[in-house]
């Protein structure tokens, strides 16, 4: 399990709105890969769940993701787990990804 900590605060857009997102409060899922033979099985719900309530016993209030437009199976999962797309914080600086999500976890 990989819970990145990122020790900011900022200031992020949610579909327009502006909204405090305390860093600080926030553990970043990343790297949620499965086998083909285990897409479509509900694993990635369960998993995500799991880290989800780690993020929380942990004492996190969000979760922030990364992922990448050529990832739409993943996209739907996010979306359907609740995550939430916003801007890309200015904080970002790498170009890997492109799409950015948030959750929160109480």
């Amino acid at each position: 399990m990989n819970i990145r900590i990122l020790p900011k605060k900022v200031i992020l857009k949610d579909r327009g709105n502006e909204e405090e997102f305390i860093m600080e409060k926030t553990a970043e899922l990343q790297k949620l890969y499965l086998d083909d033979s285990a897409k479509g099985s509900g694993l990635g719900y369960e998993l995500i769940s799991l880290v989800e309530g780690k993020m929380k016993e942990a004492g996190y209030k969000y979760s922030y993701l990364e992922t990448h437009d050529n990832l739409q199976a993943a996209i739907h999962i996010y979306k359907k787990s609740g995550y939430v797309e916003i801007e890309k914080p200015k904080e970002v600086v790498h170009s890997a990804m492109n799409r950015f999500f948030k959750k929160s976890l109480f």
